[in-house]
């Protein structure tokens, strides 16, 4: 093993250890039936995930957080960080279920040196 695929199973272990079971909510929309008008075949795969919530400093909110995905939308305070595993790559048309309450992923952020990733940190928002 590399340093850094050490560090990758040292992150991913901590983050099991102290943080709690979510769940990424990835949609498909199906396909598009131009002569009823409706969608058909879509489907949400629920893919299970470990991760710490924590939250943004007073310093950040109200600024831009992200490089990866952002939108250029700001930090509000209520926004959740959320440390991800490396184990399954988010993206910003998923949903992030914690605690039973579903967020939008607004910005991911991949800690990622020398091309492996330790983690995903994300900015969560409650819909």
């Amino acid at each position: 093993m590399s340093f850094y695929t050490d560090l990758q199973s040292i992150a991913d272990k901590l983050i099991s250890d102290f943080g709690k079971p979510m769940t990424l909510k990835r949609s498909t929309p199906g396909v598009f039936d131009q002569i009823t008008g409706m969608r058909y075949g879509a489907t949400d795969e629920l893919i299970p995930v470990t991760g710490i919530v924590g939250e943004f400093s007073s310093e950040q909110v109200g600024g831009l957080v992200g490089r990866e995905g952002s939108d250029g939308m700001r930090v509000l305070m209520t926004d959740k960080r959320v440390t991800l595993t490396s184990s399954v790559a988010p993206l910003v048309t998923d949903a992030l279920v914690i605690d039973g309450v579903t967020h939008q992923i607004i910005s991911i952020i991949e800690s990622k040196p020398a091309g492996t990733t330790l983690a995903y940190v994300v900015q969560a928002r409650a819909i």
